[in-house]
């Protein structure tokens, strides 16, 4: 199940791709020769990094993104801007859940409907609430459950305060903290 057509983020373009990849290439290169979070030529890169890119990374993302991802899809990522949606509607919501919890589509979209659901539930959480429910309910015993798409949506819409249009009510079975 693709993002819904609304909500697809731009393309990215070309040269900001291109100034991207030179810019992650030489912080890189300076984090392999012993760079560190106080290093000031990697701070300085990071902070020309953060006025091209779509939203502010940190020290720890371009230390650790080789772990999870590839230069190209964190580059793509960079260029992605999740926004609040005044209109946002509840199946829009549900397909989003579905696009990561079926881990539909390319690694960047679904990076960017998780920044969606959290930008458009404030305080909801739901990188939590999907991949770590445990740390969410505050119940360490919770790691493993299973929640539908529907119920993920209601417990983030519950947590954040935002009902959304089209919602029906939903029977949260578990007990959650705002």
């Amino acid at each position: 199940m693709p993002i819904p057509e609304r909500l697809t983020p731009g393309k990215a373009t070309k040269n900001r791709t291109q100034r991207l990849l030179k810019l992650l290439d030489e912080i890189s290169s300076t984090l392999e020769d012993n760079g560190d979070q106080e290093n000031e030529r990697v701070r300085e890169l990071i902070l020309q990094w953060n006025e091209i890119a779509c939203r502010e990374h940190d020290f720890h993302e371009f230390r650790d993104f080789h772990a999870y991802t590839s230069k190209d899809d964190f580059i793509i990522s960079a260029q992605r801007k999740a926004k609040y949606i005044e209109d946002f509607q509840y199946i829009e919501s549900i397909e989003l859940v579905n696009v990561i919890a079926q881990a539909e589509g390319t690694e960047p979209d679904i990076h960017y409907a998780v920044d969606l659901l959290d930008k458009n539930f404030p305080d909801g959480d739901a990188s939590d609430l999907i991949f770590w429910p445990n740390y969410w309910f505050q119940d360490e015993n919770m790691l493993h459950i299973e929640l539908t798409p529907e119920e993920t949506v209601g417990y983030l819409m519950a947590r954040s305060g935002r009902t959304l249009q089209g919602a029906p009510e939903i029977e949260l079975r578990y007990p959650y903290y705002n």
